[in-house]
């Protein structure tokens, strides 16, 4: 099946890392590498056999894009910040993803030190519930490239990482529609 399940209808952990069009956002800082280090650090505590980390940018076909999110048990989206068009960029990209309800997601922005040390993160976080998303951790803003940012996705996983068993299950209860 397509979608990852396995024999007996269980699933493996699929995650699926969306990143902005890279025409959407200044040469250089497309958070692409950002974004996989972090989903693979997130989930590390699957068997690697069974852990699929799949990267759709925003300048895929849409459906592309959406055929992703489907699949995914884990959503890591990740947005540059602090140049004029990174609200655009971001937007852009969770329109093309389409509605994120009963997906565990979580956000990484990166650079706009110190400009948008607040406002970029908080932006994010806030959209990415208003689609519907399961985003209980703060958004991770990565101020620094190399060692200095693994460093940072490696603390901030550790911490998160043995509760995403529980979000996924929680992501999935919250996706049952309501009467309306």
């Amino acid at each position: 099946m397509g979608d990852g399940r396995r024999a007996g209808g269980s699933r493996s952990p699929v995650v699926s890392v969306l990143v902005p069009d890279p025409a959407d956002v200044p040469a250089g800082a497309s958070p692409g590498s950002a974004g996989t280090a972090f989903g693979v650090a997130l989930t590390s505590a699957f068997p690697s056999v069974a852990r699929q980390v799949l990267v759709a940018d925003g300048a895929a076909d849409p459906r592309a894009v959406r055929r992703a999110v489907a699949a995914s048990d884990v959503l890591v989206v990740a947005i540059p910040a602090g140049f004029p068009g990174s609200r655009r960029a971001g937007t852009r990209l969770l329109d093309a993803a389409g509605p994120l309800t009963g997906r565990a997601v979580f956000a990484v922005v990166t650079g706009g030190w110190p400009n948008s040390v607040d406002r970029a993160p908080a932006w994010l976080e806030a959209e990415l519930r208003r689609r519907g998303a399961c985003c209980l951790a703060p958004a991770l803003h990565l101020t620094a490239d190399g060692a200095a940012g693994l460093a940072a996705i490696t603390a901030y996983c550790t911490h998160w990482r043995p509760l995403v068993p529980s979000l996924v299950g929680l992501a999935r209860r919250e996706s049952v529609p309501t009467a309306g």
